[in-house]
């Protein structure tokens, strides 16, 4: 099984919206917890920038499974929502982890 991670990354809340993108960044949080509960995902990892410009997350796991969840009705749900309220948004999709799966 190939290993990778879906990177999310964003930018500043959209103005007037920095409540919004708080609820949005708690409900992803528990969404990808459950993710890890169910064994769907092996880790997360947020990461905010130090200069308030954003961060991101880091959704590792088997490939297949990452590929799967991407196309699943909570999580569109959830990229639509963060869409609205931050700039910036992107999510791309990564293989690797080590160096075997990188050759």
């Amino acid at each position: 099984m190939a290993q990778g991670a879906l990177v999310i990354r964003w930018g500043p809340p959209v103005r007037g919206r920095e409540q919004a993108s708080l609820q949005v960044f708690s409900e992803a949080y528990e969404y990808y917890e459950d993710l890890v509960k169910n064994h769907r995902i092996t880790s997360h990892q947020p990461f905010i920038c130090t200069d308030r410009n954003g961060g991101m997350w880091l959704l590792n796991g088997d490939m297949e499974q990452l590929d799967a969840i991407r196309r699943e009705d909570d999580y569109m749900r959830l990229v639509t929502r963060a869409q609205l309220i931050v700039d910036d948004f992107s999510v791309g999709i990564c293989v690797g982890g080590d160096g075997d799966a990188l050759t």
